[in-house]
């Protein structure tokens, strides 16, 4: 059939509100089975919008005979909503729904639970809501602030070192191998009287000449070859060496020195048209610029305190050094295999375990309840991913064994002697090594991150970004795993809080094995005991979670006191 124009019309200024409709969340396959998050289509709905349009349609009674004409004006952006219903056994379901701006989230919670099905609605939550704008956040304008002062401390420390400092650097190495050269010719050069020279000449001083080889006082003989030796191929520096000819003094070579440049003759030219900078009546001339002969070895290009501190900052300079994968002599490159496996074993872990369940938004993913506790944490063969956090354990060791080796080692060469310098020195190298980049990343979780995303998923609340906004100097001071007023500030830093009170209590267990074995013995073994304890006292009490167990220095030590113990095994048998 023929639409009509009005038909035409109708269907055209629907296409908005059909749009808004196919935005909406729609019940997947597998409900039974757990599917409980159906997420809709964000990007369409967030991207919908209806500029003082006019909806012009019929409604019709339920025998379809119309009623009346009714024309619709419309102005609106569409906004995401996010759903949480409660399905059977408290198994709850989370949807999107569609809706226009103008409509609050009471306004979608009264319609979904007023209708003529009630849907049960627990909770209604526009994740993009209290954001804002960063230009009004004076936080994140302060974080920007200082982020941009610290890109552009980069971007101009890299740039000077690229344009003035490497180009020192490669004029100061280019001296010092054009002096390893003219200390093995130069030095050997002599003058006409056979004595050795005292002169060379220096860069960009016309006709210089150095002779590496002694004259010969034979009356017929005479040198007639100049073999030219460029160092470094620099035009200005040539060095020659005159090698024996057996043509007659009167077939001399005519040998001109042009410009820094040797030009060798055949020896058929006559005697009286030689060179006067070349060979004449047998005797060798030097040609020179009155300089004197290098003294000493140049010094590599060293530059001042305040040009290195700038230089910490350039890309051109560390980032070599960064993805360098050479070692330093004495290194257990053995070390770096277990770090990539236990690494690796973490991401897996944590791979299945924190995709499926969203701790910040308070809701799950698909399956949680009907997969992650019979399946995933109930099948045996899944042990291997659900204890992957013990993978964690390893870099304890690690750690407890490289500040043993090395404090043992530094004991050794200060005679068993403890120095006030070197144990502050011991301190506060490993604060500044962690804390400046620590509170940089602190600072941008605290203030710029919740403005890196959104989505369906995007939480509203983060309770990461609360805990660094209020709590964030328990970070600063590594307290972090034992003081919590608050919710955690960076949860997964517990492990640098656990990590510098290891290294802090280290040097007590350490100097008492090295002076004391027994009494180092003694100590190790209780804490390691003590350890055991704890965890089973806590396990015992059904405390054996997160906060209480699992990031407290009194349950973790255990495998930093193996790592100590085998670093002075290691030291003590000099393996």
């Amino acid at each position: 059939y023929v639409l009509d124009q009005r038909a035409i019309e109708w269907r055209s200024s629907m296409h908005i509100v059909l749009l808004v409709l196919d935005a909406d969340a729609v019940a997947p396959a597998g409900i039974a089975s757990g599917k409980g998050f159906w997420n809709g289509d964000y990007d369409l709905c967030m991207s919908l919008k209806v500029d003082n349009k006019v909806f012009n349609y019929t409604e019709y009674n339920d025998d379809r005979i119309p009623i009346r004409d009714v024309s619709l004006h419309a102005n609106f952006k569409a906004q995401y909503y996010r759903v949480i219903i409660l399905a059977l056994d408290g198994f709850t379901i989370t949807f999107g729904v569609c809706a226009p701006d103008s409509c609050k989230a009471s306004d979608v919670h009264q319609m979904l639970n007023d209708g003529e099905t009630s849907f049960g609605v627990i909770s209604v939550e526009n994740p993009t809501s209290g954001r804002g704008l960063i230009k009004d956040d004076p936080g994140a304008i302060v974080a920007l602030c200082i982020i941009s002062i610290f890109v552009a401390i980069v971007l101009g420390a890299t740039a000077m070192d690229i344009f003035y400092i490497t180009p020192k650097r490669k004029q100061h190495e280019k001296e010092a191998e054009i002096y390893k050269e003219t200390t093995s010719k130069v030095n050997h050069a002599y003058d006409e009287h056979g004595t050795q020279a005292t002169s060379f000449t220096s860069k960009n001083q016309p006709n210089g000449v150095y002779y590496t080889e002694k004259v010969s006082n034979e009356a017929n003989h005479t040198y007639t070859t100049l073999n030219q030796e460029k160092v470094l191929d620099e035009v200005n520096h040539v060095y020659t060496t005159l090698h024996l000819n057996d043509a007659r003094k009167e077939y001399a070579s005519t040998n001109g020195v042009t410009n820094g440049s040797v030009k060798n003759v055949t020896p058929g030219a006559k005697k009286e048209d030689a060179a006067t900078n070349g060979i004449s009546n047998g005797n060798v001339k030097i040609v020179t610029a009155n300089v004197p002969l290098p003294s000493h070895k140049p010094k590599p290009y060293s530059p001042g305190v305040g040009i290195q501190i700038i230089l910490a900052f350039s890309v051109y300079s560390n980032l070599p050094q960064l993805m360098s994968v050479d070692a330093p002599k004495g290194s257990y490159l053995a070390l770096n295999c277990i770090r990539f496996l236990s690494m690796a074993y973490i991401i897996l872990g944590h791979t299945f375990q924190l995709g499926i369940y969203l701790g910040d938004m308070g809701v799950s993913l698909e399956n949680y309840h009907f997969w992650m506790y019979p399946e995933y944490y109930g099948k045996y063969h899944n042990r291997a991913l659900t204890n992957m956090q013990l993978a964690v354990d390893s870099f304890f060791l690690l750690s407890g064994f490289l500040v043993a080796i090395s404090f043992l080692k530094t004991l050794d060469r200060q005679g068993g002697r403890l120095q006030l310098k070197q144990m502050g020195l011991y301190f506060f190298h490993r604060f500044w090594r962690l804390t400046p980049v620590y509170m940089i990343l602190i600072m941008f979780l605290a203030t710029l991150f919740k403005y890196t995303g959104d989505g369906p998923l995007w939480p509203l609340r983060m309770n990461e970004v609360e805990g660094c906004r209020m709590h964030w100097w328990t970070n600063l001071l590594y307290i972090n795993n034992l003081y919590i007023p608050g919710p955690l500030c960076m949860g997964w830093a517990w492990y640098l809080a656990n990590d510098m009170q290891f290294y802090i209590a280290a040097p007590v267990f350490v100097f008492a094995l090295y002076k004391k074995p027994v009494v180092g013995y003694i100590l190790t073994g209780l804490s390691f005991l003590g350890s055991i304890i704890a965890i089973s006292v806590l396990h015992a009490q059904g405390k054996g979670d997160f906060v209480q167990d699992y990031i407290k220095p009194y349950t973790r030590i255990g495998p930093y006191i193996i790592g100590i113990w085998l670093g002075y095994f290691i030291w003590r048998t000099k393996a």
